[in-house]
């Protein structure tokens, strides 16, 4: 992920750009038209979406028909 300044030019009608930077390593799922990121309102944090580790694994837990101790029985 990178960021560049920018700032209003002297003419007050266009814009300059500074030097991009790199904010952090990522690396963004490749090949997908929508956007990958969002950024907080304060401009501090990021959510990103990644691509998955080759590697990973993940499990998923499934509670079929759980209730409440205090539900009702039906």
């Amino acid at each position: 992920m990178m960021a560049a300044p920018v700032k209003l030019a002297p003419d007050q009608r266009s814009l300059e750009t500074g030097r991009p930077a790199t904010l952090f390593p990522v690396r963004i799922a490749p090949g997908t038209a929508t956007q990958q990121y969002a950024v907080s309102a304060d401009g501090l944090r990021f959510l990103v979406n990644l691509d998955a580790e080759q590697d990973a694994r993940s499990s998923i837990i499934l509670i079929d028909q759980w209730k409440p101790r205090n539900s009702r029985p039906e």
